[in-house]
C-alpha cells in the first residue's frame, strides 16, 4: 500500500491529485523489488514528461492537470514491466486478475462501498474506501493485483487491491492492502469509462524467490530465461537494438538474413510490433531483436 498523502508525494494549489503516481510507485515496487524508486514528485514528473511526449496536447503532470493511467503506462513500460494500455471487457479483466496480472484501474470512486475508520488498521485489510468527499464524477486510481475469493463457478467475488486514498491527516492508518467486492471494483471500471494499463505477467511472489538470472546473463527489461538457443533472422536487413522499443536512435546494426542471433532472455515489455510485444535480447540485455524477424535454427 502506497499513499498518495506522504510528505514527497506530488501537490498543485488545487489539491492532491497524485493517486496515479502512487498507484504506479506501488507497481514499480512489487514488480522491480530492490530497485531505487524514485521520490513521488519526481515520478510523476517523469511520468507527465512521457504522457507530453507521446501527446503536445496533453498537459498532464503540470499543476494543476493530474496524471493517467497512460502516464503510468509508459513510465512502466520504460522501466522493463511488460505491460499493455487499452479498454479491456469484464471478461478480459477477470481473465488477467486470475493470473495475477496486476492492473492500474481507474474509475469512478464512489462505486466503492464507504467503510468506518475504525473497521481497519496497519494490521487489519480495509474491505472499502474511507473517504468521505466524493461525488459521480470523482475519478480515482488504484492498483487491482487479483482475484481473492470467487464462486464456484470460478466468478470472483473479491479483488485484492492496493488503494493509495489512505494515509491523509484525516485517515492516518494505512492497511496492509484492501480486499474489496469484485462487483464494486467492476462497477467503478466500467462506469468511469478509462482505459486502463494491464501488466501482461505476474509480479515476483511476497512468498519466494524472484526469477535468478542464469550464469553469465544479466537480464534487463523485464527479461526472463525464456526461449533461449540460437536463431537466425528471417527477413533481410532486420535491425539489432541496444533496447527493446523501436527508436531512432537505439539500432546497432542491420543484418541480412539468416544472420544467427544467440537468445539468452525474452521480454514482453517492447514496443508492440505486428501485434507482438515479444523481443529476444542476448546474453548481456544489449542487443535485442522483434520476434516477427528471428527463429530458432533448425
Amino acid at each position: 500500500m502506497i499513499s498518495e498523502f506522504r510528505s514527497d508525494s506530488p501537490k498543485c494549489p488545487t489539491g492532491w491529485n497524485g493517486c496515479a503516481v502512487a498507484t504506479t510507485e506501488a507497481l514499480l515496487r512489487r514488480y522491480l523489488p530492490g530497485q531505487p524508486i524514485p521520490r513521488q514528485v519526481d515520478l510523476g514528473e517523469s511520468m507527465g514528461r512521457r504522457h507530453r511526449q507521446m501527446d503536445h496536447m496533453s498537459t498532464h503532470g503540470v499543476c494543476p492537470s493530474a496524471w493517467c493511467s497512460y502516464c503510468s503506462y509508459l513510465e512502466l513500460k520504460a522501466r522493463g514491466i511488460a505491460v499493455g494500455y487499452g479498454r479491456l471487457t469484464v471478461a478480459q479483466l477477470r481473465s488477467h486478475l486470475r493470473m495475477r496480472h496486476a492492473i492500474h484501474l481507474g474509475g469512478f470512486y464512489h462505486r466503492i462501498h464507504q467503510v468506518g475508520t475504525a473497521s481497519y488498521s496497519a494490521s487489519v485489510p480495509a474491505r472499502g474506501r474511507s473517504d468521505t468527499t466524493l461525488d459521480g464524477k470523482f475519478r480515482h486510481s488504484i492498483v487491482v493485483w487479483q482475484v481473492a475469493r470467487a464462486r464456484a463457478d470460478g466468478t470472483p467475488t473479491s479483488y485484492i487491491v492496493s488503494d493509495p486514498d489512505f494515509g491523509s491527516p484525516h485517515r492516518p492508518a494505512i492497511p496492509p492492502y484492501c480486499e474489496y467486492d469484485a462487483r464494486e471494483i467492476e462497477a467503478m471500471y466500467v462506469d468511469g469509462g478509462l482505459k486502463i494499463a494491464y501488466c501482461q505477467t505476474p509480479p515476483p511472489r511476497l512468498d519466494g524467490p524472484a526469477i535468478q538470472s542464469p550464469a553469465g546473463t544479466t537480464l534487463r527489461f523485464g527479461g526472463e530465461p525464456r526461449a533461449r538457443g540460437i536463431y537466425v533472422t528471417t527477413v533481410a536487413d532486420a535491425n539489432q537494438r541496444s533496447s527493446p522499443f523501436i527508436r531512432s536512435a537505439n539500432v546497432i546494426r542491420t543484418v541480412p538474413e539468416g544472420t544467427t542471433f544467440h537468445v539468452r532472455q525474452t521480454t514482453l515489455a517492447g514496443t508492440t510490433v505486428h501485434g507482438s510485444s515479444t523481443w529476444h535480447g542476448d546474453a548481456t540485455g544489449t542487443v535485442w531483436m522483434h520476434h516477427s524477424v528471428i527463429r530458432p535454427q533448425g
